[in-house]
């Protein structure tokens, strides 16, 4: 981090505090900010996923989140932080007030050391929330206004008694030098710490070996080196850090159930996806794309299963409206075939034409109908029958376990974004549940509309015995919904009462695919599962 250097933009510069909460419960979800979220570690230790990108903390750390990103915090101990929200604006040309998302781009790691100066005001600040004092607003902007000046006079710097973060500095350190020869004992030495130590800690925090680590680190670039070019093993071995292609063969092996060569030759076609459906789809047929939009918090399941193999990243955020990205990717990727939905814009598809061949498929066709349509251009419909075969009997088996606990049960599928509720927003829920589990609904079936507003006076109306709540990870539905959730309205709702709601996650619910099927069928499980154990504790 820096200090202060420009006074004259601070001086056009003003935060308009949110919120403030303490948070001691795990959440399996990644969030996405809208803004800036300062967050202090009270008590305990995990990991800190931003962006894709993973770090450790500990007890007594700050941790701080631009808007846009999307983290998920992973406690191996005790879960207690304070969690404050604020927005920071500038004033333009015009002395008009515009938010400002890179105001803290001084501040340049996310994970900061220990600060009593600023733990203190965080402490003072949430005191604050339980009071009713005339215009707290002006207190908790001067206590936020405080945090902010000690943020940016801090100097970054990592102390040698900080083992986490000296440890991170040496993996950041294995990612960028991996093809060349590493020694454990000179990254113990690089963190200040003896090597039997060292490797105990690494091993404790990444749950992986050194040489295990930087393996895998080389047989990834070796999987990109095999797709991407037509260079032999023996030349990859050496870009990669290995003597000789025997050697690079073997651990290759290991890792990956087949040889380089036919690694090589089972993904001979480079197909890419444009879509999280395409890739659900292809995944079903145990096609693996050459490039897909794949992303920890839309597609958690895909990107920790195959970021590895997917070589070519595409947005998966805002891709609709910055579709140019994933255009220059595509061309930087040259795949052998592109396929997509129709429902792109012609500019896109212009685009895309001029990269590869495009297979596209309807939108508005069912699941199955669009599964089929893939596999009988890539000439898999014979796998595609077995897939669906063994779907249909998968199915069958859950509707016969599921029964007991849904029987003469009728439910809702409900998301809520912002202080808005919506019906029937996830088509594989309404497929799944109330189609192939047969499930009844709430609703009539003349009734369902897909994505459909609605207030929660018709939800108390319909008096569901269950509801399938999804809930957007962002800050200002969060706050609606710890308002919504106490209030006497929300409680008075049968499957409230009955403590009958089950939270579902955008991935998989929100996808319409043959792989989300199946996970959604078996997600749906342990949810009724982990509710029943749950009861059965107390």
């Amino acid at each position: 981090m820096a200090s202060i250097k420009n006074n004259n933009i601070w001086k056009k510069t003003y935060l308009d505090f949110n919120s403030i909460n303490r948070i001691q419960k795990q959440s399996k979800e990644n969030k996405i900010t809208s803004y800036f979220e300062l967050i202090y570690i009270h008590a305990g230790r995990g990991t800190f996923t931003i962006n894709k990108e993973v770090k450790q903390f500990a007890s007594h750390q700050l941790l701080l989140i631009p808007p846009g990103s999307t983290y998920k915090l992973t406690f191996a101990s005790e879960v207690d932080y304070y969690l404050v929200s604020f927005q920071v604006f500038l004033k333009d040309k015009k002395d008009e007030a515009q938010p400002c998302l890179d105001s803290l781009a001084c501040i340049q790691q996310q994970v900061l050391p220990f600060q009593q100066v600023i733990v203190n005001l965080i402490e003072d600040l949430y005191r604050l929330k339980g009071e009713e004092i005339p215009h707290l607003h002006f207190l908790q902007k001067a206590k936020l206004n405080e945090i902010f000046f000690h943020l940016l006079s801090y100097k970054k710097h990592v102390t040698p008694n900080d083992t986490l973060l000296a440890i991170e500095e040496t993996k950041i350190y294995m990612d960028m030098h991996f093809n060349e020869k590493i020694k454990i004992d000179t990254l113990a030495q690089q963190a200040e710490l003896s090597p039997k130590y060292y490797s105990e800690m690494f091993k404790k925090q990444y749950g992986s070996t050194v040489s295990d680590y930087i393996t895998r680190l080389r047989v990834n670039k070796a999987k990109q080196l095999l797709l991407m070019t037509k260079d032999s093993i023996r030349i990859i071995a050496s870009s990669v850090g290995y003597a000789d292609e025997f050697y690079l063969s073997r651990k290759f092996k290991q890792a990956v159930g087949i040889s380089p060569s036919a690694y090589r030759e089972k993904r001979n076609r480079k197909i890419a996806s444009y879509d999280f459906a395409t890739t659900g789809h292809l995944l079903a047929l145990q096609i693996l794309p050459y490039a897909a939009p794949i992303h920890p918090k839309w597609t958690l399941d895909y990107y920790e299963q195959f970021k590895d193999d997917i070589i070519f990243h595409l947005e998966s955020y805002r891709k609709h409206t910055e579709w140019g990205k994933n255009i220059a990717k595509l061309q930087e990727a040259k795949p052998d075939l592109i396929i997509a939905k129709q429902d792109i814009t012609a500019e896109e598809k212009a685009e895309l034409k001029k990269i590869a061949s495009v297979f596209y498929y309807s939108e508005n066709d069912n699941w199955k109908k669009q599964f089929f349509q893939i596999a009988e251009f890539l000439n898999c419909t014979k796998e595609a029958k077995e897939w669906m075969d063994s779907y249909e009997r998968h199915v069958e088996r859950t509707s016969v376990q599921l029964t007991p606990y849904f029987n003469d049960k009728k439910g809702l599928v409900i998301s809520l974004f912002k202080d808005n509720f919506y019906l029937n927003r996830s088509r594989t829920a309404i497929e799944v549940i109330f189609e192939e589990l047969q499930i009844a609904s709430s609703q009539a079936r003349v009734q369902w509309k897909h994505n459909e507003g609605v207030t929660l006076a018709k939800i108390i109306k319909l008096q569901p015995d269950f509801i399938l709540l999804n809930i957007r990870q962002d800050e200002d539905t969060l706050k609606y919904w710890r308002k919504l959730r106490k209030s006497p309205e929300w409680n008075n709702i049968e499957a409230v009462k009955c403590q009958q709601v089950y939270f579902i996650q955008s991935d998989p619910w929100n996808e319409c695919s043959a792989s989300s099927h199946i996970r959604v069928i078996d997600n749906l499980v342990e949810l009724v599962t982990e509710k029943v154990q749950g009861k059965e504790r107390k």
